[in-house]
């Protein structure tokens, strides 16, 4: 039930530089049940905004796709990239 969650905005990057524009580095949300809900053991879920809302969100989503696929096997070609 995602409207019986409270999003909390927590700092950003307060201490990055503005030019230190990390791909790996991915803005959080922290989400919080309201009181009168029931809870699962006070569990705070983190969402990643690293693919969605961001500029580097192309970036992120590929360095993601790569890590994962090379995890299980795959390679990329040295001639594309992009495969």
């Amino acid at each position: 039930m995602l409207n019986a969650y409270e999003h909390i905005r927590q700092g950003g990057q307060r201490g990055a530089r503005a030019t230190d524009r990390s791909a790996t580095a991915a803005v959080l949300c922290l989400v919080r049940r309201y009181e009168n809900t029931a809870s699962l053991k006070e569990l705070v879920p983190e969402l990643r905004k690293s693919l969605y809302g961001l500029k580097q969100a192309r970036r992120i989503w590929t360095q993601l796709l790569h890590t994962k696929l090379s995890a299980v096997g795959f390679r990329r070609f040295e001639s594309d990239m992009c495969l």
